[in-house]
């Protein structure tokens, strides 16, 4: 069985947009990012939920991530001086709420995007995330 994790998850969302991202400016690229804190990714299809099964982290963790699947794909943001503090301060941004073509991606690599949530907490409710409509460059 192999091992999964945010980077995974995050690179192979990535992948088909490659050439289109290397065409972006590292700002549009935070951007495509901005709000990805305080949220919840499950596999697509999960009835039942448990927080070791969800792949959304900490912002650092989130932040780390994203850098390290934007490298995976041969995107380096510290050739613009960016490193993953950089992320950290813009998921922190609207934290919880995405964009919906970022949203759309994760989807497409079997993941899907709740609002946090507790899973251990009597009554949780696993919402899922919509997002919102750049008007930066977008992948939809």
């Amino acid at each position: 069985m192999t091992v999964v994790n945010l980077t995974d998850i995050l690179t192979d969302a990535l992948k088909p947009h490659k050439e289109t991202l290397k065409g972006w400016s590292v700002e549009d690229i935070g951007l495509l990012f901005m709000g990805f804190g305080n949220i919840s990714i499950y596999p697509n299809e999960t009835s039942e939920f448990d927080n070791d099964a969800d792949f959304g982290g900490t912002f650092v963790e989130n932040s780390n991530a994203i850098v390290q699947a934007l490298n995976n794909i041969g995107i380096d943001i510290s050739e613009s001086d960016w490193d993953a503090s950089d992320m950290y301060w813009l998921i922190q941004s609207y934290s919880g709420d995405i964009r919906s073509d970022l949203i759309s991606i994760i989807n497409n690599a079997g993941y899907s995007c709740y609002s946090w949530f507790d899973a251990e907490e009597e009554n949780f409710e696993a919402e899922t995330l919509s997002g919102w409509e750049p008007s930066t460059p977008n992948l939809n």
